[in-house]
């Protein structure tokens, strides 16, 4: 939801002085005391602005600090790191996988329901894996969208076994790769 699917800039600008404008009038638009407004400055030993990059639209110094391991390049030196595909996927991944950025520490498997389909309460705390419970309620309605949509062209009960399967095999691989979830 938070890039449209493609590794971008806050505010879907093509240069950093695009950014930092676009988060400034969004900051002025929701107010000064708005988190906007606080991560609209710029931070750090580079001065750098931490606006949303990449696939996660990652925020925040300490964000891009924390990730820095995972991504395998200095964030907080090159934030414009994160707008490197892989690096933005491997970040994304890693963060809905330990559950980071939700303040909970749940990551994507805490909210996985019983069966194949998650309910829109479910799919809406499931948003917590990326940015809280904004326009959760939205994007609780992607997942239903989706569902309904393989339900009407036939994807049957055996084939969702099966990608259940490849989840559970995806997310074995991906502990493999970046170690524990947890």
């Amino acid at each position: 939801h938070e890039s449209k699917m493609r590794s971008v800039r806050e505010g879907f600008t093509i240069t950093d002085v695009g950014a930092r404008r676009a988060v400034e009038a969004l900051a002025r638009k929701r107010g000064p005391n708005s988190a906007v407004a606080r991560y609209s400055k710029p931070a750090g030993p580079y001065g750098h602005v931490y606006y949303g990059r990449g696939y996660p639209q990652l925020t925040w110094l300490d964000n891009y600090d924390d990730c820095s391991k995972d991504a395998g390049v200095d964030l907080v030196k090159n934030p414009d790191a994160m707008l490197d595909p892989r690096i933005g996927a491997r970040v994304l991944i890693k963060g809905i996988m330990d559950g980071r950025w939700n303040g909970r520490g749940h990551g994507i498997d805490h909210y996985e329901g019983d069966d194949e389909f998650l309910s829109d309460a479910e799919a809406a705390e499931a948003r917590r894996t990326v940015n809280g419970t904004d326009k959760a309620v939205l994007i609780a309605g992607y997942h239903r969208k989706f569902y309904n949509a393989l339900t009407k062209a036939g994807f049957s009960a055996i084939q969702q076994k099966a990608v259940q399967a490849t989840e559970t095999w995806f997310t074995r691989l991906m502990r493999a790769f970046f170690g524990s979830a947890k």
